[in-house]
């Protein structure tokens, strides 16, 4: 690997490890849907409204589309709702319409829960529609069978370098879980998430700087720590001059240690 070549990486790597999204193709995946319920905003109001701050401001954009079914129709519940609206957000919820491209096109931001999207033949169209500049916010723990619900996911997941876990696990019923302190913008002020039998959310490559492990929770015992939300950022042309600016800093660092040791 050539110096510019791992100063890109590194640089990159600063970049999204701060949490920035720039202007960029994003999917964000939650391991369960109870992180933005109107239980999580009723249990625990100062992190759950931590999250959705922190959520909308990496996301941006102004307007947003909600695809749900049953079970998970509360995963974006009313007190979330409430929150888009007092931020300025505009938002639908599960237009009477079939899942494509023309429904996605409008909207800055699509949230999913269930399995309105799901399946590999969706997954094309998903990440066709985050490469456009949307974001795919995806939470997962809604359904029965937990391997169903990661083999109806991971096409889109594994694609962006993400992987939802093939087990639902728990402390006990729905609970606060404490959350292992972290830099990226995700975590700002989430010291708790609200939990039942979620997934867990894993890298495929560690070593890639686009995708992170965003927060991670203390699930105690035997489950240990796992990763709750996970993010791929991948920056659009129009980002490159930002992450050159970051190939600068990063190649000015190293020359002005390079300078201190000779000295």
């Amino acid at each position: 690997m050539t110096y510019i070549s791992r100063s890109l990486r590194a640089a990159a790597s600063l970049v999204l490890s701060a949490g920035f999204r720039v202007d960029a193709a994003s999917v964000i995946a939650l391991g369960d849907e109870w992180l933005l319920s109107n239980d999580a905003f009723s249990a625990n109001s100062i992190s759950a409204t931590a999250l959705a701050g922190n959520l909308i401001t990496f996301i941006g954009g102004q307007n947003y589309l909600m695809l749900t079914d049953a079970p998970a129709l509360f995963a974006y519940g009313t007190s979330f709702q409430s929150f888009l609206t007092g931020s300025g957000k505009t938002f639908t919820v599960d237009p009477a319409a079939p899942f494509s491209a023309s429904l996605l096109q409008p909207y800055d931001a699509v949230f999913l829960a269930g399995t309105p999207g799901s399946g590999a033949a969706n997954a094309s169209l998903l990440s066709q529609y985050a490469q456009n500049g949307g974001t795919v916010y995806l939470s997962l723990g809604t359904g029965t069978i937990a391997s169903t619900e990661a083999g109806a996911w991971n096409p889109l997941l594994n694609a962006w370098n993400l992987n939802a876990g093939s087990t639902y696990f728990t402390v006990q019923s729905t609970t606060n879980i404490s959350t292992v302190p972290g830099s990226h913008a995700l975590r700002n002020n989430v010291d708790f998430i609200r939990w039942g039998f979620g997934q867990e959310v894993t890298r495929l490559n560690s070593s890639d700087p686009r995708t992170e492990i965003a927060l991670t929770a203390l699930f105690g015992d035997s489950t240990g720590n796992r990763g709750a939300i996970g993010v791929t950022v991948v920056p659009e042309p129009s980002s490159s001059v930002f992450i050159i600016c970051g190939v600068a800093v990063v190649m000015r660092r190293r020359s002005r240690r390079t300078i201190e040791r000779n000295a």
